[in-house]
């Protein structure tokens, strides 16, 4: 009756805490739901929803070496789960082991060759590989199983973009954008597809705005002071310029090697970008 009443006393702190940790993810408050993940997995390492749960709230912060260790206990532990597969790509991604997460990715969909996130992972990894045309069949197979799919659109549109299908591009990026229409990522995309169109005031308008969203976006700046340069829109070209420039040498990558070229005449600033690139 006590061990009973032990396991029964576990399971509902267990449940409170998961329920804790969720609303702090969901929230953003991502550092602070880990702790929470990890005390449920000090108290039960066999919980599988902590497990994932953990994983997903690392790859959030970046930590992919870390979610991935997760996923692959999580795949030991329970065979067959094809989201934790899925996850297990997305963090092999975020280490540039797109061979590993192509992999990954086939062996979700082997479980389940319905799962859009599979298809989308199985994309980024194709992405990454230089294999586009094989990505854009990807996204456009995670777009048909899940229409309101963002991050499928706007990649979809990157590896059109690649294909050089510029136009088409810009309808994903813009199906994309009508679900977020103020995220960074997707902005950028467009802009590269608007300047590949030569048409630059619309680049410079998406670029602008992403950058008062995230002043220190790589290479935003660099392809800012581009833009302007090919409209030889001189107003604030020097103060843009001279921002590319200190984001380069405080470490941020600002500036495409080839850019460096147009906003610096410092050896060691061409230096720094290729380094950095």
């Amino acid at each position: 009756r006590s061990l009973r009443y032990r396991s029964a006393n576990t399971f509902a702190m267990n449940s409170l805490l998961i329920q804790n940790a969720a609303r702090l993810h969901q929230s953003g408050q991502l550092t602070e739901a880990a702790k929470l993940y990890e005390d449920i997995l000090r108290a039960d390492p066999k919980h599988l929803e902590a497990r994932h749960q953990l994983g997903v709230v690392l790859l959030g912060l970046g930590r992919y070496a870390e979610a991935l260790a997760c996923f692959i206990r999580l795949t030991k532990v329970k065979l067959g789960l094809a989201f934790a597969e899925s996850n297990r790509a997305v963090a092999l991604s975020g280490l540039a082991r797109h061979e590993e997460a192509l992999a990954a990715s086939d062996k979700s969909l082997k479980l389940d060759p319905n799962f859009a996130a599979a298809w989308y992972q199985r994309g980024v990894a194709l992405t990454a590989l230089a294999r586009h045309q094989d990505a854009l069949q990807a996204f456009d197979k995670a777009i048909a199983l899940a229409p309101a799919y963002t991050d499928a659109h706007t990649y979809r549109g990157v590896a059109l973009s690649h294909l050089g299908r510029h136009e088409e591009a810009l309808v994903s990026h813009n199906a994309a954008l009508r679900n977020r229409p103020n995220d960074v990522d997707i902005l950028f995309n467009r802009a590269g597809a608007f300047a590949a169109l030569k048409r630059y005031e619309e680049a410079v308008a998406d670029t602008e705005a992403l950058l008062k969203r995230q002043p220190d976006r790589d290479y935003a700046r660099g392809n800012l002071v581009y833009y302007k340069l090919q409209l030889a829109d001189w107003r604030t070209l020097d103060s843009d310029a001279a921002k590319a420039r200190d984001a380069l040498r405080a470490g941020r990558r600002s500036i495409r090697p080839l850019q460096s070229i147009l906003i610096s005449d410092s050896d060691e600033d061409q230096l720094l970008s290729a380094k950095q690139w």
